[in-house]
């Protein structure tokens, strides 16, 4: 989908918004900004911000990616998310 200006973003990493990725066990690899994801019209969007590693389900993305519930998005070697949309 087309992103707006009034669209919503999360930085995803060492320096996020709102809360960085502390630095601990599991995060090596993971970039001050690793990723974002973006609400857009046509649905919710993860997309790489470095060079380092983004993964949807096990397939590593390296644009913007299109996510659905449940979905499993992996930054870096071990640090795993699992998208829940709720209402």
């Amino acid at each position: 989908g087309s992103r707006s200006a009034g669209d919503p973003e999360v930085l995803l990493g060492r320096l996020g918004d709102p809360d960085p990725i502390p630095d601990q066990r599991g995060t090596q690899g993971i970039s001050r900004h690793h990723a974002r994801f973006l609400a857009t019209a046509g649905g919710f969007v993860v997309e790489p911000l470095s060079d380092r590693a983004v993964f949807v389900n096990e397939i590593r993305i390296l644009d913007r990616a299109l996510v659905s519930q449940g979905d499993r998005i992996r930054l870096g070697r071990e640090l795993t998310f699992v998208l829940l949309v709720v209402p």
